[in-house]
């Protein structure tokens, strides 16, 4: 696209700011697509929720700054899981952990994987409703986070009774969470406790920004003045 001389007369007596807010602007939207495309890219099946960790702050009228980032995790002010991902190192503890921790059945700097009990989504991920029936079970019933016997008065509530408990090894050290169903003798293994997970980088979230940025933006400038010039 060219401007002629003319134009960039007038536009040299025009406020070019709206233009390059506007050129700004469409940039961001464009590394976000990227971003996006990238995830789908590099992980297996990623959630909806993964899709959209990608979120972006627009430049407006006094303030010509845009941001594309991860977004922080919506809840206890914990950050986002692909910030491990992007940054390499060991992941923060998930909600569901912390809330282990702070009832007393994960041990400090342990973690959690799915064990062979667990109800598994589509994406590989641990089902939601078993988490929060995990946890809500061992809130109410706190004595059976330590105890391999469901109380009577659970076993007539339920006539297929989910008794979560913690398993420990010969020296008394907490191993997991395990689960029982009805008269089964052998309890399954629903979180296994491991050290803290490691991660390379797999998420170059800077080299795709910079990428989309030096694909799009001297393009975006143009439009956009040509649009002010008219």
């Amino acid at each position: 696209m060219k401007i002629n001389a003319q134009k960039l007369r007038d536009l040299a007596n025009k406020n070019i700011v709206p233009a390059l807010r506007t050129a700004l602007n469409r940039t961001a939207m464009h590394i976000k697509k990227q971003e996006v495309s990238e995830i789908g890219r590099v992980f297996d099946r990623p959630t909806r929720f993964t899709l959209n960790s990608v979120e972006v702050d627009l430049a407006r009228r006094n303030d010509l700054r845009v941001i594309v980032r991860v977004k922080d995790a919506p809840r206890l002010g914990d950050k986002h899981y692909l910030s491990a991902q992007v940054h390499g190192g060991g992941r923060r503890l998930k909600r569901y952990e912390l809330l282990l921790q702070r009832y007393g059945y994960l041990p400090a700097g342990k973690y959690t994987v799915p064990g062979k009990g667990a109800r598994l989504e589509g994406n590989g991920n641990m089902s939601p409703g078993q988490i929060v029936q995990i946890l809500s079970y061992l809130r109410a019933f706190p004595e059976q986070g330590y105890m391999a016997n469901a109380t009577a008065r659970s076993l007539v509530r339920n006539k297929k009774p989910r008794d979560y408990f913690v398993m420990r090894d010969g020296g008394g050290k907490p191993t997991g969470i395990y689960q029982r169903l009805g008269n089964s003798k052998f309890p399954m293994p629903v979180l296994i406790f491991v050290d803290q997970p490691k991660y390379t980088k797999r998420f170059n979230f800077m080299k795709v920004a910079e990428n989309a940025t030096y694909a799009r933006f001297r393009h975006h400038v143009r439009v956009a003045l040509k649009e002010l010039a008219g």
